[in-house]
C-alpha cells in the first residue's frame, strides 16, 4: 500500500513541474507593459486554470495518503 502512496506523489510531481515552469512563464509575460486587454485576460485565465489544477493535484495527493 505505501507504494501506491509513493507512485501518487511522484505522479504529483511530475505533473506540478511543467506546471510550475508554464505558470512561472505566464507570470513573466504578464509583467510586460505591452500587452493588450484580451491578451491580459488570457493570460490571467491560464494562471487561474493553473491554480486550480494545482489545487485538484494536491487534493488527489491529499488523498492517496490518507487511503494508503
Amino acid at each position: 500500500m505505501n507504494a501506491i502512496g509513493q507512485l501518487a506523489a511522484s505522479v504529483a510531481h511530475e505533473i506540478r513541474n511543467p506546471m510550475t515552469v508554464v505558470k512561472g512563464f505566464l507570470q513573466l509575460f504578464l509583467a510586460k507593459d505591452h500587452l493588450n486587454e484580451e491578451e491580459l485576460m488570457y493570460i490571467k485565465l491560464m494562471i487561474e486554470e493553473l491554480n486550480r489544477a494545482e489545487i485538484i493535484i494536491n487534493d488527489y495527493l491529499s488523498l492517496a495518503q490518507a487511503r494508503f
